[in-house]
């Protein structure tokens, strides 16, 4: 589900398998939602300016929260697929704002197609297929 948004957004969404890497300076220009472990989150000194939000998936149960931690991999999920959502939402209206149609019909178009991509890979995921659905439009989502 996870590839699924990340083939939607180019290189607006990083996935970072390594734990040890808790210098993000280097690595994040814009600003940025970090959707992290518990573990990788507790090894970061300090959370750079450029993230706006910290989101984790959380293995203590009692720090559960829903609304920045997660118990499960498909809330995360879920609520990274808003948050891109929303982004997308917000470009449109800033295209909208200086008459570029195009970009904002492309950008409206993206918003509409993450729901029904995520949907299709969730569905995959249970049927046990490694198919991983991608979208027929690609564009780099500008924060």
């Amino acid at each position: 589900m996870l590839m699924s948004l990340v083939s939607m957004t180019e290189n607006s969404i990083i996935v970072i398998d390594d734990i040890s890497l808790t210098d993000l300076d280097d690595l994040l220009k814009n600003d940025t939602f970090l959707f992290a472990s518990s573990e990788f989150s507790d090894k970061m000194n300090q959370v750079p300016e450029q993230i706006k939000e910290v989101f984790i998936l959380e293995n203590g149960k009692n720090q559960i929260d829903y609304c920045y931690r997660f118990d499960d991999g498909e809330d995360f999920i879920f609520e990274l697929a808003d948050r891109v959502y929303q982004c997308y939402k917000k470009e449109a209206n800033l295209h909208f704002r200086s008459t570029e149609t195009t970009l904002e019909n492309i950008k409206i178009e993206l918003a509409n197609q993450i729901y029904s991509i995520l949907k299709k890979a969730y569905k995959s995921v249970i049927a046990g297929n490694s198919n991983i659905v991608s979208s027929d439009i690609t564009t780099t989502m500008y924060q």
